[in-house]
């Protein structure tokens, strides 16, 4: 364990009324968290590179993600340990549905395993070479609502550009609503946020010749109002 770096970690769902406990897992390669609702209890495990799950009220434990056909850790990775994974979003109302990803997409994985995943991002990652990422906006929250609106960010690998789509989370009815590009381009984009009534957003944008700014935007991002102008100066010189 010295050569690897980690530690092996044995986890007991413990009754706070009685002391008593019960073993989950022993000697796990990665981490455990909680669901928002306490249902289940999640683990990536680094050896069998899968996403799984123990239901707090059966006691059943079961991979989530075998069934998903993209590799859900990192494809890319050429170092002489196990690659780690590529995260999950976040959970659903009700711990219904987790979030998963993969290099480029999303999936929505039941927790139970009975249903089989799916491409939230209907593919279109992996199609066109763009990894999304879901960006909390509220950090109040530690679900998603169902229905929500869910922002992404995006980032091209082909053409190096970034940006955000929008994305309605999952439904109770499991309906859903397809994604819709706010921005892609040659652009640098931080520190993305959103008013709590009036869905108005901020974030800095900026590139290599162009200093980065404040604007605001509704939903139409292309057209973002510039709000600062943080080097006026540049204007005097040949930079770039």
């Amino acid at each position: 364990l010295q050569w690897t770096g980690r530690t092996l970690k044995t986890a007991f769902l413990v009754n706070v009324n009685d002391g008593s406990r019960k073993k989950i897992m022993e000697k796990l390669n990665g981490n455990y968290s909680f669901s928002p609702f306490g249902k289940y209890i999640l683990w990536y495990d680094l050896d069998k590179r899968n996403w799984f799950t123990y239901n707090t009220a059966t006691s059943a434990i079961v991979n989530i993600t075998d069934r998903i056909p993209e590799k859900v850790y990192d494809e890319d990775d050429d170092h002489p340990d196990v690659p780690g994974a590529y995260g999950v979003a976040s959970w659903t109302q009700n711990d219904d549905k987790i979030l998963v990803y993969d290099k480029y997409d999303i999936w929505v994985v039941d927790p139970n395993g009975k249903t089989a995943p799916v491409n939230y991002t209907d593919g279109v990652g992996r199609k066109e070479k763009i990894t999304f990422r879901y960006v909390p906006l509220d950090r109040e929250n530690k679900f998603l609502s169902y229905g929500a609106s869910m922002m992404l960010s995006a980032y091209q690998e082909t053409t190096k550009y970034n940006g955000f789509y929008l994305q309605a989370a999952p439904r109770k009815d499991g309906k859903k609503q397809p994604l819709k590009q706010m921005i892609l381009g040659p652009w640098s984009f931080t520190d993305l946020q959103r008013s709590k009534q009036n869905q108005v957003y901020i974030f800095n944008k900026g590139r290599y010749e162009v200093s980065p700014d404040v604007y605001s935007a509704t939903t139409d991002f292309n057209k973002a109002t510039k709000l600062s102008s943080t080097n006026p100066q540049q204007k005097e010189y040949n930079w770039g």
